[in-house]
């Protein structure tokens, strides 16, 4: 860049300009006399030569001539200068402070003029002013040097113009905030020459802007750290402005949802809910609306809402505008969903289990009602429910029973704990007897409210169901959340301002809660020295050694419990000494209608901007509701725990995709997998292992259809398939009415089915020989005939029947006759093949069918039955026991009309047998006994 030029060279420049017009009029000269002295030659060189020198002569010469000419003629007269007692009068009408700084004497920043409105504006002289620089830095606010500076190289300048907004020491001692505005000036060459500025007073405007950005600042954290979404809207239900809490509870940023339609992120199914509340009854009425609705977050989930929407007017009465306040209920909304689902899987193992399980509530009086019981209860004791419920003990037992009973239940009462007794139930059928267990349920105050009785049939051989259902849990569902108020404690003037709901709550008819009341004011809150265990709220309020100015929240503290006193007075400690951003606790207090409830304090303490404490501001939340629903569900889930690990069945749960959700001890056990935790495998793959049926109790997620008496084959982990007993009962899912859960309860019934086949086998087998009995092998007759008739397949029948039996046993004793009967069917299996059916038909008569075997087959067969029956040699007592017998063959289809009538053919051709001699075969045709 170049740089500034001299005043010593800028005359020089100004004095050679003439002497260079006089040396071009001299050039000129030289060349025209050069061309009228050169000789004219024919030389065309030298022809050019001369021509040229007159142009150059000419051309210089007009150029000098002209220029000297014009520095000759007059020049207009320069503008007269301005003075500044022309214009000094409407500066002094101007509000801003104007000033020029000259940049042109090698002193830089030399103020050379400032407008006679400076002593009205900043309380200065121009006289006191000295070197503006100085004055300067010692003048304007500290913090804003920076912001204030100019740029001093001004030829690198990019705008002609700059505007800074800054705070300037007044003579008062105040500091006043000004606009500054300067423009550069520049030479015609582009060089600086002056800063010419402005000083505007802005100090009203900037503090109403300041005041105002802090309660945006203050509104905004507020906004943004409390637990629900804060919205605006427009009369044409137009979104205006949504709180910064969107972020944490939907995931959204609140330019994303102005942007959109909300109802395309709430859930369809609760669209009428708005159309039953439309907002235009705003325009008509003062009402406030409530609207619960499903709304979908960013992370795809569905989550409960609660809004309320509430009108805002102008001064003339119209609906200007709409402020919704909508909570997060999803967490209320799923207890609710947990209480049903744990009602309705004790509802569902209460009615279909097989012990006696009945209910016996508590009155005030010290009496005992009985409340429910369920079937196996009227099946074992022969009273029906409408005989047995909403009536006491002596109303339906025999009067020593009855005073019996009653001692059981009050010693249940007396040693609050489970106790157990036995009891037979005379009458029914067997006189069954029970082993029955009495558990009391306690209500909120730890009182007896129920008693609940389960009894086992011991006169049974098998496993029961030790379960155990709650019918008195009276839990109530999640209220809402409601914020009960807020209060803002102005540190400087030490006061607290309670809200209106707050006085409401807390205050009754004080007119302020943060006040101190004395125990003439407020008798209840006057209390004695706890005693120990005892829940009472202390009045020791002066040794909680508050910082000072906290001391206006002793009146509101007085409402909070003893325990939490101290504590909210270590925590408001750690905000004062800014150990803590913010306070949250939950704490008991009591409400002016005498109930202790549970409130959230979320306090938090602004500063300013100097780091001075301004303002505390704090609101309370009662949870009352949502803490009990929580200890109601824990109660529930340690008495879940009771039952699921006492009871001797296996039961577990399924949800809806097929995953298990729980598991007892007894379903691991059984399932042979000891302590592993089984929750979230693949419920298929546990149960049925390599095998799975066609189907089975799964369907149930399907159709939705409870099932009960099912028999299946569970798989167990290293032993196999065995056979259960089990019932399955749906849970349905409340968000998707085709989603359902299971509950399935089973047992191992490996041992009834040992013992049915067992039965079985009893019941088809003669228990002498080891063979079929006379009803099995003619049954077996019926169907090998109806098959080889219906196929025309060639069966065979042999009637067999031993010699001299009857000797035999009058000379050896029915011993030696018993054991000769077992040898002969011995010897009788191992000769018949695998096809072939034997049985015993009484006596010593025996008969064998021959399926696909024809006659003359048989026939042989026969004869080597009867060859191998004569080589039977029994010991006995010293005595060798022989035997023969005698064999009827017949076929069982020749023309025959039954199965009995082919059997009698056989029977006659071993009367003929017999009738022959014994010890020989006889039947069939000729051609078999040619062949013999």
């Amino acid at each position: 860049m170049p740089s500034k030029p001299k005043p010593t060279q800028r005359l020089n420049r100004r004095l050679s300009l003439p002497f260079a017009g006089l040396l071009g009029l001299l050039v000129a000269a030289v060349l025209l006399l050069i061309f009228m002295a050169w000789p004219m030659a024919p030389n065309q060189a030298v022809e050019w030569l001369r021509l040229l020198a007159l142009g150059l002569g000419a051309a210089i010469g007009v150029g000098a001539g002209g220029y000297l000419i014009a520095r000759a003629l007059p020049r207009p007269l320069a503008p007269a200068p301005l003075r500044e007692a022309d214009f000094n009068p409407l500066m002094m009408a101007n509000p801003a402070v104007i000033y020029r700084i000259d940049l042109r004497s090698n002193v830089r920043d030399r103020l050379d003029y400032i407008s006679p409105n400076l002593p009205a504006v900043l309380g200065y002289a121009p006289a006191e002013l000295g070197d503006i620089s100085h004055w300067w830095r010692q003048h304007i606010h500290p913090d804003d040097v920076a912001k204030a500076e100019l740029d001093g190289d001004f030829a690198h300048w990019g705008q002609q113009e700059k505007r800074r907004q800054y705070r300037l020491l007044q003579s008062n001692g105040h500091f006043k905030w000004v606009c500054d505005t300067t423009r550069l000036v520049r030479d015609a060459d582009g060089a600086p020459n002056f800063l010419i500025g402005a000083l505007l007073d802005i100090d009203a405007q900037m503090q109403l802007q300041l005041r105002l950005e802090e309660e945006q600042t203050r509104y905004r954290l507020i906004a943004e750290h409390a637990e629900d979404i804060i919205g605006l809207h427009t009369p044409e239900l137009r979104l205006q402005w949504l709180s910064g809490s969107t972020r944490a509870i939907l995931g959204y940023k609140p330019e994303q949802l102005l942007s959109i339609d909300i109802l395309k992120i709430i859930h369809p199914d609760d669209w009428p809910v708005f159309g039953a509340k439309p907002w235009r009854v705003f325009a008509t009425q003062d009402l406030v609306q409530t609207w619960v609705y499903r709304i979908s977050t960013a992370f795809g989930a569905w989550r409960w809402f609660e809004t309320r929407a509430t009108p805002i007017f102008d001064d003339q009465g119209r609906l200007s505008a709409i402020q919704t306040v909508s909570r997060d209920i999803n967490q209320r909304v799923l207890m609710a969903r947990k209480l049903a689902e744990s009602e309705q899987m004790y509802r569902s193992i209460f009615e279909n289990m097989d012990a006696v399980v009945f209910t016996v509530g508590v009155e005030p009086d010290g009496e005992f009602m009985f409340l429910a019981c369920n079937d196996a209860h009227t099946r074992l004791t022969g009273i029906s429910p409408a005989d047995f419920i909403r009536h006491r003990p002596h109303e339906i037992l025999p009067p020593d029973l009855a005073d019996w009973v009653v001692e059981n239940y009050q010693h249940c009462v007396a040693r609050r704990e489970p106790i157990r007794y036995a009891q037979r139930v005379l009458g029914m059928e067997g006189n069954p007897f029970l082993n029955i267990v009495l558990t009391p349920i306690f209500d909120e105050e730890g009182a007896v409210s129920m008693i609940i009785g389960l009894g086992v049939d011991q006169t049974e051989q098998q496993k029961l169901f030790l379960e155990l259902k709650q019918t008195a849990a009276q839990l109530q569902h999640v209220k809402d959340i409601a914020q009960l108020g807020s209060f803002e404690l102005d540190i400087s003037a030490k006061t607290c301002a309670p809200s209106v709901l707050l006085m409401r709550w807390f205050g009754g008819a004080h007119d302020n809660v943060c006040a101190l009341p004395t125990p003439q004011q407020d008798e209840w809150r006057a209390f004695p020295e706890p005693a120990p265990g005892a829940n009472l709220l202390a009045v020791n309020l002066p040794e909680l050694n508050l910082p000072g100015a906290f001391l206006p929240l002793m009146g509101l503290l007085s409402y909070v419990s003893a325990i939490d006193q101290q504590r909210l007075a270590l925590m408001l400690n750690r905000l004062w000494e800014k150990d803590a951003p913010r306070l949250h606790a939950t704490v008991l207090m009591r409400r002016s209608d005498g109930l202790e409830r549970s409130i959230i304090w979320d306090v938090q303490l602004v500063w300013s901007e100097a780091g001075a404490p301004v303002m505390l501001e704090g609101t309370l939340q009662d949870v009352t509701d949502r803490v009990t629903a929580e200890q109601a569900i824990a109660r529930t889930n340690r008495r879940d725990a009771a039952v699921l690990h006492t009871v001797g069945e296996g039961i577990f749960g399924v949800d809806a995709m097929g995953k298990m959700s729980f598991a007892n001890p007894a379903a691991r056990r059984l399932l042979g997998f000891g302590t592993q935790q089984l929750t979230g495998l693949d419920v298929a793959e546990l149960v049925y292992g390599e095998y799975p049926p066609a189907s089975g109790f799964l369907a149930a997620l399907g159709d939705g259809i409870p099932r009960t008496g099912l028999q299946e084959r569970f798989w167990r982990r290293g032993e196999g398939l065995f056979p259960v007993h089990l019932s399955v009962a749906v849970l349905p899912d409340d968000f998707d009415a085709k989603r359902n859960g299971l509950v399935v309860v089973f047992s191992d019934i490996s041992e009834i089915k040992r013992h049915e086949r067992l039965l079985e086998m009893m019941a088809i087998t003669d228990e002498l020989t080891g063979l079929p009995n006379r009803r099995y092998f003619l049954q077996r007759l019926d169907e090998e005939f109806e098959r080889a008739r219906r196929y025309n397949l060639p069966t065979s029948v042999l009637m067999l029947d031993l010699d001299y039996f009857k000797r035999i046993n009058d000379e050896y004793g029915h011993a030696a006759g018993d054991e000769l009967l077992r040898q002969f069917a011995r010897t009788l299996q191992s000769l018949l093949r695998r096809q072939d059916i034997s049985g015993r038909l009484g006596g010593e008569e025996f008969a064998v069918l021959m399926p696909n075997t024809p006659c003359l087959h048989a026939f042989e067969i026969a004869e080597r039955l009867r060859a191998a029956i004569g080589h039977i040699a029994l010991a006995w007592e010293g005595s060798i026991i022989q035997c023969t017998v005698s064999v009827g063959v017949g076929d069982l289809l020749d023309g025959a009309s039954s199965a009995s009538e082919g059997l009698s053919r056989a029977d006659k051709a071993l009367y003929l047998a017999k009738a022959q001699g014994r010890n020989q075969v006889s039947g069939c045709t000729n051609l078999a006994k040619d062949a013999v």
